[in-house]
């Protein structure tokens, strides 16, 4: 199972990296064009704002996936340095299995935002807003199942660090 929901990680952490640059590089080129229309054409870019917000919102929540792989989330590190190494292992499994109750409640309230929102329409573009708040439960979901391999990891007494380095595809 663990190898499984390991090349499963490492897939949807490829396609986060590629999908992040995507968005971040395309936010950089469209706010550079709304700039350069408003000030030095003196033309209004109304769906600039929509497209920019709409890259940045899915840019934080496959963001999330890529932090937890990269180990970069805020970590209780000066917790963990005081604590015996015999007890680490715990105090981490415990870490562990509450940001998955945290996450399963934001991705329980991202799906019910959009059914909520699964009809409703952008002002400027009038696309399908169900579209951009998808990301909240698709990152949150991407960053519970890569908790999940590392509470099993963590259990199974596994260097989480060098299990990730050696599955990721780059």
């Amino acid at each position: 199972m663990l190898s499984i929901l390991s090349r499963i990680n490492a897939f949807t952490v490829w396609i986060s990296k590629k999908l992040l640059i995507f968005f971040l590089a395309t936010n950089i080129i469209i706010i550079f064009w709304a700039v350069l229309c408003r000030y030095v054409l003196n033309l209004g870019q109304l769906w600039v704002e929509e497209v920019a917000i709409a890259f940045m919102v899915w840019s934080v929540f496959l963001g999330c996936n890529l932090a937890i792989n990269e180990n970069a989330h805020i970590k209780l590190d000066i917790i963990l340095k005081k604590i015996p190494s015999n007890y680490k292992k715990w105090v981490m499994i415990v870490i562990y299995i509450g940001m998955l109750f945290f996450l399963a409640i934001l991705l329980k309230y991202g799906l019910e935002l959009v059914y909520i929102l699964r009809m409703s329409r952008s002002p400027a573009l009038r696309f399908k807003m169900y579209w951009l708040v998808s990301s909240i439960p698709i990152g949150f979901g991407l960053s519970f199942l890569q908790v999940i391999e590392l509470l099993i990891l963590e259990i199974k007494g596994i260097d989480s660090e060098i299990w990730i380095s050696k599955r990721n595809i780059d």
